[in-house]
């Protein structure tokens, strides 16, 4: 989705980007050197140290490794975010420093902002969006805006980077790097090299509300399944491991439809797609019973005319029948169109107010209140069920919500010491006024602090 979209395989639920061929070149190069801590236990690897790197492998989160020495395992472990039980303590999440090159008008720009919230001030078009785009490729490996994943690339650039510092009160700083060409992804974290995103994707979990986000309610079923998958990977990350097993037997039973096969090859990826589609199944429906109690509540403030609202989910097959069966009769018309018309690959939800589909009804401002309803519950049960909260970006609050709603907004986020980044195109001295915020006004090329304590100076470079 344009404004939460899970890294995921429009045809068939698998993550998207998660894999990447991470072979030699200029762009990788430049990555390394922005990430030139090093790995002091590797001196000596020679030949087959740079061999691992120049193999394409495909790692599923951060369980299968490059042959590496005990800092490439601890650079795979500081970024692997994990489960936590009731009652343990868990650091919140902040990006102390993001830096970007090539990325849409900055040519290269850095940013540090503070734990709280930070106000990116400046007119339309200097760039203010594109770092709150820069943290949610970081994220998510794609932009919430429209386009391919070259589409974010400075004109005349041949690749883009995004690079972060990461902190935890009670862990090292976590570095992470990711760089785009025209061809593949690059990732290093803490100076390795990553063989998959997930680890990156797990280690900086980024929320964003923006003009785009309206099209969680209006827009297709794939947005709202992107949302629902991308909060389920952040507390379950075995979950990347069923997207995958998921899209391998959905691509062979597609396979087998347009290639005419004998009706005996099809029980067996049935029965898988079965098998699979019921966990996936259980995994979305237990984050939209966590996330409900938390819609119901944001919805009461933000959307109080609208009544009482529900969450509505439908699996994407009969439940009564059973996802292999229902493939199994459904198999001769899936043969004249090519493809599989009932799975988790179909699943949707909607809000329901007082029993009226919203999508149906509900005016655009409705609809963009809404979304902005599902962020908040997504905030706060991601909180509740990993014991931190994401960064949440705010792309122009004030343009998308009335005044009194776009207040409470502020000062809900103040009251919970979320780190939140929020672009306005207000003079600096009419900000709102939120104890210990930094204020960064942003230009054509460059974000400079106006207010707020300076942080430390960096000098690792991108």
């Amino acid at each position: 989705m344009p404004a939460h979209h899970c890294p995921q395989s429009r045809a068939g639920g698998g993550f998207r980007g998660d894999r990447g061929r991470y072979q030699g070149g200029r762009c990788r190069d430049r990555l390394q050197r922005g990430l030139s801590a090093g790995c002091t236990g590797c001196a000596g690897r020679g030949k087959r140290a740079a061999a691992a790197k120049r193999r394409t492998i495909e790692l599923p989160a951060a369980r299968r490794v490059q042959p590496g020495c005990p800092a490439r395992r601890d650079a795979l472990a500081a970024v692997a975010t994990t489960r936590q039980g009731p009652g343990t303590r868990i650091a919140e999440v902040n990006i102390e420093l993001l830096r970007a090159t090539g990325l849409r008008c900055f040519e290269h720009v850095a940013f540090a902002p503070g734990p709280g919230v930070n106000w990116l001030i400046g007119p339309n078009g200097v760039g203010k969006t594109t770092l709150l785009e820069a943290a949610y490729i970081l994220s998510h490996g794609r932009s919430f805006r429209a386009g391919g994943r070259t589409a974010p690339l400075r004109h005349g650039a041949k690749d883009y980077l995004v690079y972060a510092e990461i902190t935890r009160r009670d862990r090292p700083r976590i570095r992470l790097g990711l760089a785009r060409t025209e061809e593949r992804w690059v990732a290093h974290a803490n100076g390795e090299s990553l063989a998959s995103l997930a680890p990156l994707f797990a280690a900086c979990p980024v929320v964003y509300f923006g003009p785009e986000s309206q099209a969680l309610n209006l827009g297709p079923a794939e947005e709202r399944r992107g949302f629902l998958d991308w909060s389920v990977f952040h507390v379950e990350h075995a979950s990347l491991e069923l997207w995958r097993a998921w899209r391998r037997a959905l691509r062979q039973r597609n396979t087998l439809l347009r290639q005419n096969a004998r009706a005996s090859d099809f029980p067996p990826w049935e029965h898988e797609l079965g098998r699979l589609a019921s966990r996936i199944h259980a995994l979305r429906q237990r984050c939209l019973e966590g996330l409900e109690p938390y819609i119901s509540e944001e919805a009461a403030i933000l959307v109080p005319e609208l009544g009482k609202v529900h969450v509505d989910y439908r699996p994407g097959w009969d439940e009564q029948l059973g996802l292999a069966e229902q493939l199994a009769s459904a198999r001769d018309r899936d043969r004249e169109r090519g493809f599989s018309r009932y799975g988790a690959h179909r699943a949707d939800w909607s809000l329901v107010f007082d029993g009226i589909a919203q999508r149906e009804h509900l005016s655009r401002g409705q609809a963009k209140a809404a979304a902005l309803v599902c962020v908040l519950a997504q905030t706060r049960w991601l909180k509740e069920s990993i014991g931190e909260f994401p960064l949440l970006c705010l792309d122009d609050l004030e343009s998308e919500l009335d005044a009194p709603h776009a207040t409470s907004i502020i000062k809900w986020l103040s009251e919970r010491r979320i780190q939140s980044w929020l672009t306005s195109t207000r003079p600096i001295d009419s900000i709102p006024f939120v104890e210990g915020a930094r204020v960064f006004h942003v230009k054509q090329s460059s974000c400079e602090l106006v207010n707020g304590s300076r942080p430390e100076e960096r000098h690792e470079t991108v």
